[in-house]
């Protein structure tokens, strides 16, 4: 799986980086992504990351396009960062502009000189409302090593949801072996958390030996 992943890398950056050179000079590599799987995925984002690291004075961006609901508009973007854990790099290297749909692509992946002009990117604010009829449970397993799909940290986008979705609480189970364990887990959690009243918040622990967060989006209570 990993060799067809590199091989797959090296015939995108290839395709990409000649189609490049043609267009445009000031950009190192360009990447349109259309809807394609977690796996062609990774790959597309080794691809800009070997492009990096060959040039030193460089940056990467990443201009994912809003889809048809919240919840697929962050998972998204939640591969691009999920991806940057699994394989070690330097998020420092990468810089994310969330833009608005589009009918042709769901991403576009760039590296460019450090300074370039950045102002052309038109970005756009996400709707991020939600529309549940039930409690939604969201899972990260923060010990993870690399999957055909990863996903980054869940936390800063519960909480954008939750501070779109006012009526909304939320439910953070945490799974860790023991009590210590789980008051610094859910210390860190805190600490990230900058736009909702800890008022709408509940923690509760599970003891386990394997951890995992739960993140449960609970919508309110239909009156009869």
């Amino acid at each position: 799986m990993r060799s067809r992943i590199i091989v797959l890398s090296s015939l995108i950056l290839l395709l990409t980086v000649l189609v490049c050179g043609q267009d445009n000079a000031t950009t190192l590599y360009s990447d349109d992504v259309g809807r394609t799987s977690c796996e062609e995925l990774k790959a597309r984002i080794d691809a800009v990351f070997i492009v990096l690291a060959a040039n030193p004075g460089s940056v990467g961006v990443v201009e994912p396009a809003e889809q048809e609901d919240a919840l697929k508009s962050l998972g998204l973007e939640s591969i691009v960062t999920g991806t940057m854990i699994a394989r070690n790099y330097d998020a420092g290297r990468l810089r994310i502009f969330r833009t608005a749909a589009s009918d042709r692509i769901v991403m576009r992946l760039r590296v460019i000189p450090d300074g370039s002009d950045l102002s052309s990117i038109k970005t756009k604010v996400w709707d991020l409302t939600l529309n549940l009829q039930r409690t939604l449970e969201l899972y990260e397993e923060y010990d993870e090593v690399d999957s055909v799909c990863p996903g980054g940290s869940l936390t800063g986008h519960f909480f954008e949801l939750l501070a779109a979705n006012q009526r909304y609480r939320g439910n953070i189970v945490i799974r860790e072996k023991d009590r210590s364990s789980w008051k610094n887990r859910r210390k860190v959690i805190e600490e990230s958390n900058i736009a909702v009243p800890l008022s709408r918040l509940r923690f509760f622990y599970v003891r386990s030996k394997y951890p995992v967060i739960e993140y449960w989006l609970v919508p309110p209570k239909k009156r009869k």
